[in-house]
């Protein structure tokens, strides 16, 4: 999913060509001009000999090959090795290869290491973005002194995609904690601790609309315009990659729900709450909607499910409650009762994902009158 561009390599007998501006200083004599004045006479054979020298900067373009790997995988026993460690930079053209080195519990662990090379990439940990303190309070006291840098702020750094909880780049709220008190506490949910950040699983779907935005994009102005939060599939491609709930050639149809389920759609214009179960092994998709101006409230009247921490998509259940559908939705797992939440607009998506006959959730759900007022979606990133 990289452009031409750029070369991400892994293969020991790939390469990747970069054009190289090469310039050089071109210079030559030419016989100068002797000037004859009247009634004077030549100089002699010293100022005919005599020669101008002109000088000019020709530039030409070079393919420069960069062997493979530029990442290099070492193994490293050493089990202190932070995971989060922030080489990033959106130039992957390097003139030197870097080493990245695994320990045993991060080479066991795909997700980690898809992490580490996204890092290396230019992703920044959430909680160092420049919009993090409308997410997220840190409790200074509790972190390790040694990991307070990478706690600091990027305030110059190239973000393209909204917060997201589950990124695969949100530390836990125990990373680089002294005790057993968190390191940050969570502003606009109210969550158990790491009931949703740390995931290692797998890079979250805003992970990867960040690797095309940063580089894979070549023209801000391609006509192909993805909804619900998608984004190209590759450069002059006609179909969109569509966030967990969405599917079709734009992401503008919701996913296709497995047999016996709920309604795919429901409406609510009223304060007085509707419900619906599902029950089983199946994969539901439901879009809940309400008039202009208004938004969708959502509760779990129960939930029954296996416990997962931390709870990511697919797991069992997800309330998909911001503007942004391709940000990863409150995920919910384990048993629940009575767990609300309001989306932040007149659309909310929720998504069913049962793993076995003894998995269950029962929903109510309404609208309510005001709008939403919070700042998240002030920056524009894309």
């Amino acid at each position: 999913m990289i452009s031409e561009r750029s070369c991400i390599v892994f293969l020991e007998k790939s390469s990747c060509d970069e054009k190289k501006k090469v310039c050089k200083k071109v210079c030559s004599e030419k016989p100068k001009k002797s000037k004859k004045g009247k009634g004077k006479k030549s100089k002699g054979k010293k100022d005919k000999d005599k020669k101008s020298k002109k000088c000019k900067t020709k530039c030409t373009y070079e393919l420069v090959t960069k062997s493979a790997p530029f990442i290099k995988f070492s193994y490293d026993k050493d089990t202190d090795i932070k995971d989060y460690n922030f080489n990033g930079s959106v130039d992957l053209m390097r003139t030197v290869e870097f080493e990245m080195k695994i320990n045993e519990d991060c080479n066991k662990n795909p997700g980690c290491v898809a992490r580490k090379v996204l890092l290396y990439l230019g992703l920044v940990p959430s909680v160092r973005r420049y919009d993090r303190d409308v997410f997220v309070l840190f409790n200074n006291d509790e972190i390790k002194q040694g990991y307070k840098e990478q706690y600091s702020k990027l305030p110059y750094s190239r973000l393209y995609v909204n917060y997201d909880f589950s990124s695969i780049a949100h530390y836990s709220q125990y990373y680089g904690a002294r005790s057993n008190n968190p390191t940050y506490n969570i502003l606009t949910l109210s969550v158990g601790v790491d009931e949703i950040t740390g995931q290692e699983y797998r890079p979250a779907f805003s992970d990867l609309k960040w690797l095309y935005f940063a580089h894979c994009r070549k023209d801000s102005f391609y006509s192909l315009k993805c909804k619900n939060g998608g984004y190209p599939k590759s450069e002059n491609s006609s179909e969109c990659e569509c966030p967990t709930g969405f599917s079709g050639q734009t992401c503008d149809k919701l996913e296709k729900s497995d047999n016996d389920c709920h309604s795919s759609t429901l409406h609510t214009s009223s304060e007085r709450t509707q419900w619906f179960e599902l029950k089983g092994k199946k994969t539901c998709n439901i879009l809940i909607t309400s008039p202009p101006k208004t938004r969708v409230y959502v509760k779990v009247l129960e939930l029954n499910c296996e416990t997962k921490t931390p709870c990511f998509e697919n797991d069992c259940l997800q309330i998909k409650y911001q503007k942004d559908m391709a940000l990863t939705g409150y995920c919910l797992c384990g048993k629940k009762r009575g767990v609300g939440i309001t989306a932040h607009s007149n659309e909310t998506v929720i998504r069913y994902t049962g793993s076995s006959s003894k998995c269950s959730a029962k929903i109510e759900y309404k609208m309510i009158w005001y709008e939403y007022s919070g700042s998240e979606y002030n920056h524009k990133f894309t």
